[in-house]
This record gives C-alpha cells, structure tokens and sequence, in this order.
C-alpha cells in the first residue's frame, strides 16, 4: 500500500467538512460482456490521483481485472474523472490464453503486482509488471515444481521492493510469502508447523510488516488448530492477533502504511432467536486496543474489511446477508452485499446512504462492495449495479468521500469543472500606422467544454483598436476559432517611448499561448493584449 500526498504544484485541495460524489464507470463486468471489446471491470488494492504537471488532478490509476474476449486480464487502468475516458493496458501478452487479476500497484504507479497462469491448463503464478519488464513470473515456493504449484502476490510496498503474496508448498499446503528483488521468494512458514497454512494478503509501506491468516495451535479451537490473522516482522515472527470470538478464526486483509493498524475480519455465534448460527465480524486492531469488532450492518449477519486509511481512521468493506469469503488467488472479496464505511465517530454506515444524506442523486443504484480505497481514505471504488445493469453484471464505481476522519485537505478535482485551450497562429503582430494586422485564435475544448467564449481587447493605446471575426463562438465537441484584426488610424497611437523611430506597433501575444480557463455557467474572456509600443510620432 502507498500514501497519497498531492502535492502544491499538481493539484488544488481544499478543506471542507463533507465531499460526496459518485461515478459510475462504463462497461460492465460480470458473464453478460461479450465479444472483443475491452470492457471496464473494477479496481482492487489501492488507487492514485494522477494530474498533468501544472493542471488539477483529474485521474486515477489502479491495479485491478477487465474482461477482453470473455476473459480475465489482469490489469491497469487509468480513468479521467473529467472526460469519463477509461485507458487500460493488460498486462499480459496478446495472442495469449493468459487470464488473472492485478491486485494492487506501488506508490509510483509504475509496478504492478498480481497472478495469471501461462494458459490454459496451467497453474496461476504471482508476477510483477513494470514498463521496462512487462510481467515477470515470480514462481513459487518450490521452483522445482512451478509447473504444477501455484502462487499469487496480493500487495506491494511502497517501491515495489517487496512484494507478498501466497504460494503452494505441496498439493495441500500454502505458505504466506516475502519477495524482494535481492532475495527472490522466501516463505513465512506457519506457526502451527511447516505442514500447515500461511497466507499473506497486505504490507506495510516499507514492506517490513506483513499481515494475513495462518494456522496457529489453540485448544480453544475444535480441532485444536484454529485460523487466525496475524502480524509478521522479519525480528518477531508471526504475532497471533487473538480471535473476536475464542476458538473462532480471523484474517488481516490489511495494514496501514505505517503497520500500526491492521483490519480484517473474523468469525462470531449469530443468534436468531432461539438459535445458534455464524456469522462474522470486521475487526481493527491496534497494539493498545487489540481486535476491536466492527459490526456489519442492520440485518446483516457478515462483513468483511477490505482496507484501512494511512491514518488507521477509516476502514471500508462490504456487509451481506450471506457468508462472504476471499478465494487464495490475491485473498480478493468473493461475494457482494452492501458497501461500508466505518470511523470511531460514525461506527459503520452504508455507503450508498452517506452519499444520498450529502444530496448525491442514487436513484436505483446499488453499491456492492468495497474493492479499494485511496490510501488517504477519500477515494473508494468497488462494484455497483444500476437499473440498466444487466442480471448477472455489475460496473464499476468511483467515490469521493470526504470529512473530518480524513485529517487532512481533501482533493477538488476537475470532474465538471471544463476547461479549454487556447493557441494564436502568431507570437508578434506588426502593424504599420494607418494599417492593420490580423492573427487566427484556435480555442480547444476539453472535458466536454461547449460553452460561447466572447472576445475583448483591453489594454490598446490611443490610436489601435481590436476586433475579433466573429465577436463569439461555441466550441462544442470540436475546436473554433476567431481572426483577431489589430488597426491604427494613421497617427501616432503613443506619446512615450519617442526615442524608437520605428514605425510600427508590435502586439505580443506570448502571454495567450498556453493560456487556459475554466468555464463555470456562462463564460466571458477578456483578452488583456500587452501593447509594447514602439512607434515615433514624426510625420507622414
């Protein structure tokens, strides 16, 4: 997992008590996508804001899955919150029957860690993907027999440097693991003995901390051995993080980016009257306070935690009426229910109602779960349904949530805020007295900009005038322009400067190029063109 830290020179941020605001990705995923279109499916792990230098942020990027030819791809998408445009590059090769998931990606989003196997009827091998690399089979545990085992890396640090993940030791065996460029795999064990289960799903951003599930040796357990989430360091080993309920088991899906605040879930006794069931239980852990449960929502019996903020303040997940499990490849969320989000002020709250009390329009749209969130905890994205969702389908969403557990500015991003571009077909005019000099002005939408755009001259000396051919336009969807005709009436159009005989008035027009605005309602832009004079005042 990463930090998210905008910084001064690559977006805007603003304090505000609450942000709320959704988007809804195209595509869909689920067994209705057909054909060969690469159709958007939804991220896992962590996600980034991107911005072009000196513009707002206005992008994220994540690790996650699409579908291409009804196939899994593992994945990295890039969506422009302005435009509605997603990119996706997959991340394994063409022509292959290669299929997998990306399951999270490094601070610099330039890595990409995840599984897919080499084709059909082959195991599933965790990989790492950069630019230069492409994806490079991390193999397993026992690299003597990669043909037949399988592994999967579920995070990375904060460079990449080290990655976790799960592999198999024998045909019945998992052990969590820890690779690093330098040392290769190396496996955690298991505390409960070598033949037994280990399973590594988060790390820290240093990538000395590492959290997940393993079999440990308790009497209070059934069967004497008892699942449980823990917290690994290379100088204390395996740390049980205790069960909610005794003899019940936990898993750690996640960790802060500091490794103080770790967040799963674990097993609970439901009562339902008169009976006896299972259910389960979000947890966050911390030192001081061990597990603290967090309960799923109003009639519900299971909730999962999927991630934690930076600053151990928020954690999100999904709550259902129905058991929800993560599967060994990436420990990614099997099932879907109802997304949540939790702070020690709210407890846990549905999502989808935070966004409708902050006046966000829902109607007929279902949030699902909870796949990913920014490390800064004010981004979420997961799977939704909305009434023109096909049975079986879902899309993804993007959400913006921001208050006070936050702790710090929260982004303000493009998304609807439009903008344009505007060039000049010349940097200088000269206009000789008596005569005048025109220059074609290109303006470009952009993020669905069609607004009119009216033109003005302000600044001109006496004796130029300016206008503009036609006085208005509307670039809706395409780029418009206007001829911008500088005149002199034939005098001197300055009384300073008369140490330069030249005759001639030179309009600069660096300060436009480049120039770009924001378009709120109805726009006017008034062009203030700095006349550097430098004309005589002698005869003719």
């Amino acid at each position: 997992m990463t930090r998210f830290s905008p910084s001064a020179n690559r977006s805007r941020a603003r304090r505000l008590p609450l942000i709320a605001s959704l988007l809804l990705c195209g595509g869909m995923s689920g067994a209705h996508a057909q054909g060969a279109e690469l159709v958007f499916g939804f991220c896992f792990g962590y996600f980034w804001l991107l911005a072009e230098e000196g513009e707002e942020a206005r992008k994220f990027a994540c690790a996650g899955q699409a579908l291409e030819q009804n196939k899994a791809r593992p994945t990295k998408l890039s969506h422009d919150l302005v435009t509605g445009q997603t990119s996706r590059v997959v991340l394994t090769p063409p022509n292959t029957d290669a299929i997998g998931s990306g399951t999270s990606q490094d601070r610099n989003r330039t890595c990409v860690v995840g599984f897919q196997d080499a084709g059909n009827g082959t195991p599933y091998h965790a990989f790492r993907w950069t630019e230069a690399t492409g994806p490079v089979d991390l193999g397993t545990l026992v690299p003597a027999s990669n043909s037949s085992l399988s592994s999967d890396a579920s995070a990375a640090s904060d460079d990449c440097g080290v990655i976790v993940g799960t592999s198999q030791i024998s045909g019945s065996a998992n052990h969590g693991f820890r690779w690093t460029s330098a040392g290769g795999m190396v496996g955690l064990g298991a505390p409960a003995g070598a033949d037994r289960n280990s399973r590594a799903f988060g790390v820290s951003g240093a990538g000395d901390v590492v959290v997940g599930e393993a079999e440990f040796i308790d009497p209070a357990a059934f069967s004497g051995i008892r699942t449980g989430a823990f917290r690994w360091t290379a100088a204390g080993g395996f740390q049980s993080l205790g069960a909610i309920e005794p003899g019940f088991f936990t898993s750690a899906t996640a960790v802060s980016a500091d490794g103080s605040v770790i967040v799963g879930n674990g097993g609970v006794e439901v009562r339902v009257g008169n009976t006896s069931t299972n259910g389960s239980r979000a947890f966050r852990w911390t030192q001081a306070t061990g597990l603290v449960p967090i309960g799923p929502l109003p009639g519900h019996q299971f909730v999962d935690a999927a991630g934690v903020s930076d600053n151990g303040r928020i954690v999100v997940g999904t709550s259902s009426a129905a058991p929800l499990d993560r599967f060994a490849a990436g420990g990614l969320l099997r099932g879907s229910g109802t997304a949540f989000r939790w702070t020690e002020a709210t407890g846990p709250r549905d999502l989808r109602q935070l966004l409708v009390d902050s006046g966000v329009d829902m109607t007929g749209i279902a949030l699902l779960s909870v796949t990913a969130m920014s490390p800064d905890g004010q981004w979420l994205s997961g799977q939704a349904t909305t009434p023109t969702t096909p049975a079986g389908a879902t899309v993804g969403y993007i959400v913006q949530y921001c208050d006070d557990a936050i702790g710090a500015v929260c982004a303000s991003i493009g998304g609807g805020a439009a903008s344009f571009a505007l060039a000049a077909s010349a940097a200088t005019l000269n206009v000789a007295a008596g005569q005048s000099a025109s220059a074609t002005l290109t303006i470009t939408p952009a993020g669905g900009f069609n607004g009119a755009v009216t033109f003005a001259c302000s600044g001109l000396p006496t004796g130029a005038a300016c206008s503009f051919a036609p006085a208005s336009v509307t670039p809706a969807g395409a780029a418009a322009t206007t001829t911008l005709t500088i005149s002199t009436n034939g005098g001197p159009v300055a009384l300073w400067l008369r140490e330069y005989p030249a005759a001639a008035l030179a309009v600069f027009m660096l300060p436009l190029l480049g120039w770009r605005g924001r378009w709120s309602g109805a726009l006017a832009l008034a062009f203030a063109l700095t006349a550097v004079l430098v004309v005589g005042c002698g005869g003719g």
